[in-house]
């Protein structure tokens, strides 16, 4: 049998979940933990649920965006950034004094780079050709 990843066991738990009354939802984590108890995966749990928690998210329609600065940015920033990407947008904040100024964002399947180095590096591209 193909052993299941992190990320198709969460799958599992919300599929298991999903709809399920509150009364009956200790059974259903029950059966569930101990299938992760029979393929060996419970020191995984962690993993799961953090797999599970953006799955979750990602249901709700929850936009997970990384905004990556080179010094920190005020909070009004950050809310006009998220406002962006839609209501339902939550965010986290990274600094990386690498990039030297500007942003970059992360979203679950695209990268907007309008940092201050890749701008240079272009410059430099263009100047060079």
């Amino acid at each position: 049998m193909k052993k299941r990843t992190d990320k198709q066991y969460a799958k599992i738990l919300y599929g298991l979940t999903t709809g399920v009354k509150e009364k009956d939802l200790t059974e259903y984590i029950n059966v569930f933990v101990n299938l992760l108890k029979k393929e060996q995966k419970i020191k995984h749990i962690d993993k799961i649920i953090k797999e599970f928690v953006d799955l979750s998210k990602k249901e709700q329609g929850i936009e997970k965006i990384e905004i990556i600065t080179a010094s920190k940015v005020s909070g009004e920033i950050v809310k006009k950034i998220e406002k962006i990407f839609g209501d339902k947008t939550e965010s986290t904040e990274k600094l990386d004094k690498n990039i030297l100024g500007g942003f970059i964002i992360k979203t679950e399947n695209k990268i907007l780079d309008a940092s201050l180095k890749t701008q240079l590096k272009q410059l430099k591209t263009n100047l060079v050709n």
